[in-house]
């Protein structure tokens, strides 16, 4: 009747059925043949878990986090008494991750400004690769963390991230560029105190 059917026998090795009943006041480790049923259907559930179609929304695949974030926002739209519908459902949640991601990629893009900004000023061409890098990692945890959420809110989200990685760099170059212009006139101020000082030679070694 089923030719496509996996199975097999999981059998209950004991003489007697009082063993099970009474399994509640017996460790694992005193009923031997119990450890083969537990195994038995270990392997049964995960084949039941491989060969089970894989659900989606929209296209996307409902992952475990997915599933009982759905559940959630179900029991809070029952309770205010309002209308559900997983479409909207799903657009809310993917919505509200996607947030999520935005700020957190952001502030791992403020920490590593922070870890960066002891060893400014830099050139131009340093801040700008150390800027491609940090955006990239941002870009990259960004997608990882919106994977088999709604397209469209993560495409939507996306862009937004990448106009504040933009306006972050704008005050990160800006910040570099006063250090820069800082450490300049740092430089001037002690050649010209080197000049009254009459020690042309010495001034003319660090010019060089």
């Amino acid at each position: 009747l089923f030719p496509d059917r996996d199975c097999f026998h999981v059998e209950k090795n004991m003489l007697s059925e009082s063993i099970l009943t009474e399994m509640s006041d017996n460790s694992t480790d005193s009923i031997s043949s119990l450890n083969d049923i537990v195994k038995k259907l270990g392997v049964l559930r995960d084949k039941i878990l491989l060969n089970a179609e894989i659900k989606r929304i929209s296209g996307c695949i409902v992952t475990g986090t997915l599933f009982v974030s759905l559940a959630e926002y179900y029991i809070s739209m029952l309770n205010s008494c309002n209308t559900i519908s997983i479409p909207d459902a799903f657009g809310a949640i993917s919505q509200s991750a996607c947030e999520r991601a935005n700020s957190r990629c952001i502030d791992g893009y403020e920490e590593a400004f922070l870890n960066l900004r002891g060893k400014l000023p830099l050139d131009s061409s340093e801040i700008s690769f150390w800027h491609m890098s940090a955006s990239r990692d941002a870009i990259d945890v960004y997608k990882t963390w919106t994977s088999g959420l709604q397209k469209q809110n993560v495409n939507r989200y996306k862009l937004q991230l990448e106009e504040k990685l933009k306006t972050l760099f704008e005050r990160v170059s800006a910040e570099n560029a006063k250090m820069c212009e800082q450490k300049s006139l740092k430089i001037i101020n002690e050649l010209y105190r080197e000049l009254e000082e009459k020690n042309p030679q010495q001034c003319l070694s660090r010019l060089r």
